[in-house]
Formats: C-alpha cells, structure tokens, sequence
C-alpha cells in the first residue's frame, strides 16, 4: 500500500496541467459584450485545491507544490504558441489575471499554511533504577 501515495500525487500533478487547458479555454468567456474571463477564479480556486490536497499525501512545501508546477508549465506551453502560429492564450488583461489568479492564491496559501515540524521526537528518557523501585513515580 505505499504506492498509494505516490499515485495521488501524480493523479493531483496530471489534474493541475489538465484544469489549466480546460482554464484556458474558458479565459474568452463574455456575458453579453463584456469579457469575464470566470477561469480566473477557477483557477485561483483549483490551484489552492489542488496545492492543499497534495500537501495532505505530503506535508512537505515542494511535494505540495507539484500540481502547481504542472498547472505552471501548461501555461508557458500555452503561451509558446504552436507551430502555425497560432497561440491558446494571447497577450492581453485576461492572460495576466490568469496567471496572477492561478498562482498568487497558492503563494498566499503556502505562505499562511504552518509548516509542519519534520524533526524527529526527541528520545524518551530511559528509566533511572530509582524509579523501577518506587514503580515509576
């Protein structure tokens, strides 16, 4: 059962690229003729989601960071462009709310969260041969 872990991390990992495609694809969202790019806060949201689900399988900052970073790296594809020229996300005010969204919240998140204590317990003190006699006390 220690495979179980790590899986869920990768499942939280693969999750964070694939909510950023389907995040980009809602960005040129409009209510009537005004842009409301509603993925912003889906993205800030799901991020924070995400980020906090994968510190529950480990506590540690950048394991808890994984979904986060494939969320990252769909983005700079995203915005690289493709072969013919053509781009997912382009330059404008929605692509920097969208990336502002979807990483300051898990900034802000990680910076707010305690960091759990990764010491070991200090060792118990072994018991004196006064103490066996007297029955612990």
């Amino acid at each position: 059962m220690r495979w179980i872990g790590p899986l869920t991390l990768l499942f939280l990992t693969i999750d964070g690229f694939v909510s950023c495609v389907v995040e980009a694809l809602y960005l040129p969202s409009y209510i009537g003729s005004i842009p409301f790019p509603i993925s912003v806060l889906f993205a800030a949201v799901g991020n924070i989601v995400l980020m906090w689900a994968a510190s529950k399988v480990n506590p540690r900052p950048l394991v808890a960071f994984l979904p986060v970073i494939a969320w990252t790296f769909a983005m700079v594809i995203m915005l690289a462009g493709g072969h013919g020229g053509d781009f997912i996300l382009w330059a404008g005010w929605q692509t920097i709310a969208f990336c502002v969204g979807g990483l300051l919240p898990p900034l802000i998140f990680s910076a707010l969260r305690p960091i759990p204590d990764q010491r070991p317990a200090p060792p118990a003190p072994a018991p004196t041969p006064a103490s066996r006699a007297s029955g612990g006390r």
